[in-house]
């Protein structure tokens, strides 16, 4: 009889094992969830699933001691023999064991993917951290290069193209003379062309679109690349904007040109004496027509008109 109530004892230990085991064992999937890698490593959450796993082997060990007890204790050639309720007893204990086992392995089975996809999105945001440093300072970059340009003028600063027309609007208004070599005007439009060359290289497209290309494979529903994408896509529409506005033959960007013709063209006195036959010097009702030819039938408007007497 002191045998039976030891392995009845036996059984009531290794099921109350089985269950703490188990206990702990959720207990740790629990944390191993919940942790956050962090590189290089980035095994937080692998260590305390480790830990976890450990557990549950400790609650199979458990069950299989029960296992073997009941084991025992169904012979036969026990004298006395077990009781019926000695032996649901000790069945209970042996199913409560093997349960607390199942119960920790389904914990382990549920955490695993959870505490692995971390793992793996941990491992690959130090791949590709640098990548993402690249687009995020790509898109600041373009963005500054193209839409917030310092005005040369002294005006507030502004989308590149707006600049350029500033620039060209400064450049028709301007007053070319000789001190300047009458490039006053003409070298604001030059200036505008600088300007927009300098600021698409500042923009660095290319570099942009090379980092979006390698975060488009190592992470393809990233949400910088649209971002990226719509940078670059707006740096380009400016950039044409204004190249098409200093290119274009607008009517600002010829009276820039104009002026400068005009202050270049020297200016000559001509006196005109009129007489007739007779030497008398009656010359009344004689008309004398003078043009500024070839530049008057090209530019009238921007030449002073020939004064006549």
């Amino acid at each position: 009889m002191a045998l039976i109530d030891d392995i009845l004892a036996q059984l009531s230990t290794a099921a109350t094992n089985a269950t703490t085991h188990k206990t702990s064992t959720q207990t740790k999937t629990g944390q191993a969830t919940a942790a956050t890698d962090s590189p290089p490593a980035c095994l937080e959450g692998l260590t305390k699933l480790d830990e976890a796993r450990a557990e549950a082997e400790l609650a199979h060990d458990e069950a299989g001691k029960a296992k073997q007890l009941l084991s025992v204790l169904s012979l036969g050639t026990l004298i006395p023999p077990p009781t019926p309720a000695q032996l649901t007893t000790a069945t209970t204990s042996r199913d409560t064991a093997i349960q607390a086992a199942v119960d920790a392995d389904a914990a382990i089975a549920a955490a695993e993917p959870i505490v692995v996809a971390a793992h793996d999105a941990c491992i690959l945001s130090k791949l590709i951290g640098p990548i993402i440093d690249c687009v995020t300072q790509g898109i600041t970059t373009a963005n500054d290069a193209t839409a917030n340009v310092a005005d040369p003028l002294g005006g507030a600063a502004a989308h590149l193209d707006q600049i350029v027309q500033r620039m060209i609007d400064a450049a028709a208004a301007a007053n070319p003379s000789p001190a300047g070599s009458c490039n006053e005007g003409v070298q604001l439009l030059a200036d505008a062309v600088a300007l927009i060359d300098q600021k698409t290289a500042d923009a660095k497209l290319d570099k942009l679109q090379s980092c979006l290309d390698e975060l488009a494979v190592a992470a393809p529903g990233n949400a910088l690349l649209g971002q990226g994408q719509t940078a670059i896509t707006n740096a380009n529409t400016i950039v044409s904007q204004a190249t098409a506005l200093i290119n274009g033959a607008g009517a600002k960007i010829r009276q820039a040109w104009r002026k400068r013709i005009a202050c270049a063209t020297p200016v000559v006195g001509i006196s005109v004496h009129v007489t007739d036959e007779s030497e008398d010097d009656i010359g009344s009702g004689v008309k004398v027509a003078a043009v500024n030819f070839p530049l008057s039938a090209l530019i009238p408007a921007e030449l002073p008109a020939i004064p006549t007497p």
